[in-house]
């Protein structure tokens, strides 16, 4: 761990920890007219020091540490400091360096220091380093150190200093405390109970006035990361005052795993959940239950099974190449290494190596024929999922986002906030007043039929995920005819009431990064996940309105309608273009792309339109009821949002009625 400091005034320096690799370092640039820095480092680094004058400041040198020989060290910096007409002292014992710099001196922008200066200097300087202060990032751990010419005294303020300071409080030092006040300081050399020699910096001349006028001020935050503070008398810094040493100890925030969806094996789901889930449906009320309570029921019951008797999904952290062999290998090799065996490791080390190679060689080998074989027999699923294993996918995390005012959030909570609110302002829509949640139609439509169930059920695709429920498609078509009975007693009875149970009113959003900055939400496409149950409903009523809309629908209309292609339009421009370039004509096409179209449908007037079409009332008022009352959550990298309510809005479900916007 190393500092980065800055100086702003004669022994003033303002730190940020970094935490570094050995051989990187930080900048450290000095504003002051006399400093001595201090730096240490293990024995076993190679270090050097390179100087170039700053373009910034007149007279700043900025020296950065590299890589070099040790050795070289002295008369290196001593012989670059001279080339800038700098006084150099440099004293080394073992692997401890003091380097004492005499720089020229920095003209009106940076201050002497706190020794007799003017009020208006001690008020620009406060002001300046106050600014300073607020332009460093909140996270980071912000450490002040320097000579502040105050004394604090021993009186105790809660959060700001102890009661083991050195002497009587000044003017000087009330000013310094109500710094530290504002910006949520402490002064960590008046927390530790020390001898008096540990804690005074500065002795007068005559030695018959010792005073504590250094401090290091830390945020209150880190408060606890301060083991301790004291001076060390016998330092020989070439100075007056005493070295001034803090213990600092981070500990770093151990970030928790956050709870993914459930992923069950749906390989092979065991013979043993189909005849749970069957004998747990003969109990079921299917006649005389409301939705909410038959789906709760349902839903509860294929939950506990599957996780009782369906394994979940593992990931494999160990190569999926490597044979047992290899592994028997490899155990080998870890004991010869604890027994401290070289020779018998090395020759354990070639051999897994030659066995991993062969292994690996062989694997991609069977991989490579299995992708030839589903690209021979047209089964193009299994072929891009096989593809997709081998090359790898590379997956966005959400690491910072931007909120409105355009500032880098980075806490969790924070950016979780942040997506509930952009989905929350997406998807809000000014709601009808003149229509009531709940309402229902008396002039229903004819009831749902069994085989309606069964060719949603089986028209539902597989390997897509679940929503809110959690429940996968393959649990309910595994059951069959059984799970078509209860599915179509919770459709039949929605149909009647007109009102939905809550898990189909609940949206998953999934964002999915476009083109551009992934800092910003807007750059993001939402994906909904909703209930595999719900889309066994929503089937039906799309199959209800199909010979609504096929009416109202112009012949050339070729998206959205199963069974017709872009063909002939593709052939019809491609036709229209060689005809111009034939006669030498202009040509234009006009291409609109609407930004959001889905989630800026005005529903008052899409109500409207399906009125008009002749759609039935009773259709329309199951739409509505669906689309009133919502419940969404945003799936981030760091966890789920809160469910929160959202307005009229579309989502994935407007496929159903997607063709007549």
């Amino acid at each position: 761990m190393l500092v980065a400091s800055r100086t702003l005034s004669n022994h003033l320096i303002l730190c940020r920890l970094l935490l570094l690799v050995p051989s990187i370092f930080p900048n450290i640039r000095v504003f002051s007219r006399e400093s001595s820095l201090f730096m240490r480092w293990p024995k076993y680094w190679s270090l050097s020091f390179r100087i170039c004058p700053s373009s910034e400041h007149s007279g700043l040198i900025s020296f950065r540490m590299d890589t070099f020989d040790l050795l070289a060290v002295h008369g290196t910096l001593k012989s670059l400091l001279q080339l800038h007409n700098s006084n150099a002292s440099i004293l080394r014992r073992s692997a401890f360096f003091m380097v004492q710099l005499s720089l020229p001196y920095i003209t009106n922008k940076i201050f002497r220091g706190m020794h007799g200066a003017e009020e208006t200097e001690i008020d620009q300087f406060y002001e300046d380093l106050q600014d300073l202060i607020e332009v460093t990032p909140k996270k980071d751990v912000l450490l002040i150190i320097g000579d502040w010419n105050a004394k604090v005294g021993n009186q105790e303020i809660k959060g700001t200093t102890g009661k083991f300071g050195l002497g009587d409080q000044n003017e000087a030092g009330q000013r310094l405390i109500e710094f530290c006040q504002e910006n949520k300081l402490v002064i960590t050399n008046t927390l530790f109970q020390q001898h008096k020699r540990r804690l005074y910096i500065w002795t007068s001349p005559g030695g018959q006035h010792r005073n504590q006028i250094d401090y290091i001020l830390c945020s209150q935050r880190w408060r606890s990361s301060i083991q301790s503070a004291k001076t060390r008398p016998g330092a020989d810094c070439g100075s007056d005052h005493q070295l001034l040493i803090a213990k600092f100890k981070l500990k770093l925030k151990k970030v928790g795993k956050t709870t993914g969806p459930v992923r069950y094996n749906l390989n092979q789901i065991p013979y043993e959940y189909t005849v749970e889930v069957r004998n747990r449906f003969k109990d079921l009320d299917l006649l005389d239950s409301v939705p909410e309570e038959l789906w709760v029921e349902a839903r509860n019951i294929i939950q506990e099974a599957a996780t009782k008797t369906i394994p979940m999904k593992k990931k494999c952290k160990k190569a999926k190449w490597l044979s047992n062999e290899a592994l028997q290998i490899a155990g080998e090799r870890r004991q010869a290494k604890c027994e401290g065996d070289s020779e018998r490791y090395r020759k354990l080390n070639a051999d897994f190596q030659r066995i991993t190679r062969r292994d690996k060689k062989a694997f991609l080998n069977e991989k490579c024929k299995e992708i030839e074989e589903n690209n021979r027999m047209g089964r193009t699923r299994d072929l891009f999922k096989k593809i997709g294993k081998m090359k790898g996918t590379f997956r966005t995390k959400i690491t910072i986002i931007k909120d409105k005012s355009g500032k880098h959030l980075t806490e969790a909570e924070d950016i979780k906030k942040r997506w509930q609110e952009y989905t929350e302002e997406l998807y809000q829509k000014d709601i009808d007043g003149s229509y009531t949640p709940g309402s229902v139609v008396t002039d229903l439509e004819p009831d749902i039929l069994e085989s309606e169930v069964k060719w949603a059920l089986e028209s539902t695709a597989n390997n897509k995920a679940s929503g809110s429920d959690d429940i996968p498609a393959e649990l309910f078509k595994i059951l069959k005819d059984d799970a078509v009975k209860v599915l179509h007693s919770i459709c039949q009875q929605v149909w009647k009431t007109q009102q939905w149970p809550e898990d189909w009113r609940r949206s998953v959003y999934i964002p999915i990064p476009k083109k551009g900055s992934a800092k910003e939400c807007s750059n993001y496409r939402t994906i909904a996940l909703i209930s595999h149950a719900s889309k066994v409903m929503l089937k039906i009523l799309q199959g209800r309105l199909k010979q609504y809309v096929d009416r109202e629908l112009p012949e050339v209309q070729a998206g959205f309608r199963r069974g017709r292609g872009t063909r002939d339009q593709i052939a019809n421009m491609r036709w229209i273009m060689e005809k111009a370039r034939e006669f030498q004509k202009d040509i234009y096409f006009c291409f609109i792309d609407y930004a959001k179209a889905f989630d800026c449908v005005d529903h008052s007037k899409l109500w409207q339109v399906l009125k008009e079409m002749g759609v039935p009332d009773h259709l329309i008022c199951l739409l509505r009821n669906l689309y009133v009352g919502q419940e969404a959550t945003v799936r981030t990298g760091y966890g789920t949002t809160d469910w929160f309510k959202i307005g009229e809005r579309s989502t994935a479900r407007l496929y159903i009625v997607s063709l007549l916007i």
